[in-house]
């Protein structure tokens, strides 16, 4: 694969900032009485939502993508995953 069709690299402290952002979104999440969680998994992150209408939800985000996205755009996913869309 040549250089340009790899998508950048981040930095540890960016990989550290995106992991503290998705936190303070899920502690939000749930101070909004949503019930949310995220787990570090070897293939991602794994997304888990309690719901009374829905039961227990789930979705992974590939590492993949967590490596590339920026911290507001994770945040964005978490929040799609957790509202149904």
């Amino acid at each position: 694969m040549r250089n340009e069709e790899r998508p950048s690299a981040r930095s540890a402290v960016e990989l550290l900032d995106s992991l503290e952002a998705l936190g303070r979104t899920v502690a939000a999440l749930n101070a909004a009485g949503q019930q949310v969680r995220v787990a570090v998994v070897p293939d991602g992150l794994w997304v888990e939502g309690l719901d009374s209408a829905r039961g227990s939800y789930g979705r992974l985000i590939p590492t993949r993508d967590v490596a590339r996205l920026p911290a507001y755009a994770l945040t964005k996913e978490v929040e799609a995953i957790v509202s149904g869309r």
